[in-house]
């Protein structure tokens, strides 16, 4: 028979091993807006830019990235040439890597908790419900994040349920480690506080706020670099108001907040039948533990202060492990009540199971609309200098390792793209592509762009009139997109390089 050990690391391995499958696709599917600028802030912090000064490749420059530390980025680029791999690969693997570390500690929290049957199931919950697949893979920081904290608070479980400091020393800097990569979970601060038992209140808060500390000292630095900027992108004040509107109750007052959070916790992050099992299980099948009940106190107010971002799906991993443990008591209470509830455990588990791997199979797919992208970036770099500007999507400025100008276009995104610069470019009426393309070569005529590609580099210049490229990528089946191509083919001063349904590359002059 299988000892329990052996079966938690193939459960692990199996975690890990899901995620690695086609490793060296383009990091575009799900949410192509936070994958690609972490990408970009690691290839940069591989060139020199600095941990403190993490760097876009999109103007205007110097385009800081202050949202948080970048401390995945930097773990990216620290393992990539142990690993020989490309960096995108290698975010995958470390993205891999950390959904496995969660998956390890919430298996020593359920245990503790809930005994080894359902710590088995919540765990094989955890591990295949679709937003962990989805995210789990990605280039992003939230499976490191959630990684950290699950872990973290086990290693506080084993200290409170032992004497070994060590084990309260790794969950502390793990834990810090954790808040710092995202702020946003702040609130897993109060599973900390129930678990270790042993302390007096006020020593668990003044643990609680050392744990904050890096997390706040970064957020100082942040607020110091963007009031000292008089020149270079505006980015991140924009990203520090959108923060502070999210914050605001009137969202609840919109249908659409309402829509995409109950689409969220009850079909796209868990399947219906995960939402179903985790209710029965939480609801329905004896007495929660303290801690899930904290763990669910969290995630309530981490959704009433931030529901106008909840759209964003991967949000909703911080749930999974509360699903998870639902799950695995739902359907171990099933299979309590008899025959009929052990049959009836066994169908809603492989349905649940079919309908994860069902949802979650488009994740191993190149969306339509990037298909060619890496030969688009391979033409766009042989046509191009490093140095060189050019207007594209930024997933083709990632991927052709070239910086330029950040083309959109929907029209709220062109409109902030255009704000970036500041002064008095950002008040020319930009709503739709062509016009930001417009207002790009303006700015490139005035002699305005100033392109140090990174701090420390010799590659500095001041770009002036001439040649300039712009370049698009993907099927032309959007209006907006047929519209911007049409109005460049059209456009005085303008030679086609490429124009076919996979790319479109035109040389642009300024117009008298």
């Amino acid at each position: 028979m299988i000892s329990e050990r052996l079966t938690l690391w193939l459960l692990l391995v199996a975690t890990f091993a899901i995620r690695t499958l086609h490793p060296d696709q383009p990091i575009v599917e799900n949410y192509v807006g936070r994958q690609i600028p972490t990408a970009m802030v690691a290839r940069n912090l591989e060139r020199g830019s600095g941990f403190l000064h993490p760097q876009l490749d999109t103007g205007p420059f110097p385009n800081l990235f202050l949202v948080e530390p970048p401390i995945y980025a930097q773990l990216v680029a620290a393992v990539r040439p142990i690993l020989g791999f490309e960096l995108e690969p290698t975010g995958r693997l470390v993205s891999a890597a950390a959904t496995a570390l969660g998956a390890w500690g919430l298996f020593g929290l359920v245990r503790r908790r809930e005994g080894s049957t359902v710590a088995f199931l919540a765990l094989a919950s955890y591990a295949v419900f679709p937003v962990m697949i989805r995210y789990g893979r990605s280039f992003q920081p939230d499976a490191l994040m959630l990684g950290c904290i699950l872990a973290a608070l086990r290693g506080w479980d084993e200290y409170e349920a032992g004497e070994n400091w060590r084990w309260a020393a790794l969950g502390g800097f793990v834990l810090s480690v954790g808040l710092a990569l995202k702020i946003t979970v702040a609130w897993a601060l109060i599973p900390f506080v129930l678990i270790v038992r042993r302390w007096p209140i006020g020593v668990r808060i003044a643990a609680a706020v050392a744990m904050m500390t890096p997390s706040l000292a970064w957020y100082v630095h942040a607020w110091e670099e963007v009031a000292r900027r008089g020149s270079g992108s505006l980015a991140s004040s924009d990203n520090a108001a959108i923060w502070f509107q999210t914050l605001s109750p009137a969202s609840w007052l919109r249908i659409s907040t309402i829509q995409n959070i109950g689409r969220g916790l009850v079909d796209r992050s868990f399947t219906v039948v995960g939402f179903m099992l985790a209710a029965l299980g939480l609801l329905c099948s004896g007495k929660v533990d303290r801690l899930w009940k904290g763990w669910a106190i969290g995630c309530g107010l981490a959704v009433l202060a931030l529901s106008a971002k909840w759209h964003h799906a991967y949000y909703w991993m911080v749930v999974a492990p509360l699903a998870a443990v639902g799950v695995g008591r739902g359907l171990v209470g099933l299979a309590g009540r008899g025959t009929c509830g052990r049959t009836a455990s066994m169908l809603l588990g492989s349905c649940f199971l079919a309908l994860c791997l069902y949802q979650s199979a488009s994740t191993w797919r190149t969306p339509a609309e990037w298909a060619s992208l890496e030969e688009a970036a391979r033409e766009v770099a042989s046509l191009t200098t490093e140095d060189q500007l050019i207007i594209a999507p930024e997933a083709l400025l990632h991927y052709s390792g070239r910086s330029g100008f950040r083309l959109e276009f929907d029209p709220a995104a062109c409109r902030r793209a255009a704000g970036e610069w500041g002064g008095d470019r950002a008040g020319r009426a930009v709503d739709d592509a062509f016009a930001l393309t417009g207002f790009y070569v303006a700015i490139r005529s005035e002699n305005f762009v100033q392109l140090s590609l990174h701090p420390g580099s010799s590659r500095v210049r001041v770009e002036g009139p001439g040649r300039l490229l712009v370049a698009d990528v993907g099927p032309t089946d959007g209006a907006r997109r047929q519209a911007w191509r049409e109005a460049i083919r059209n456009r005085p001063g303008t030679r086609i390089v490429a124009d076919r349904p996979g790319l479109m590359i035109a040389e642009l002059r300024p117009q008298d």
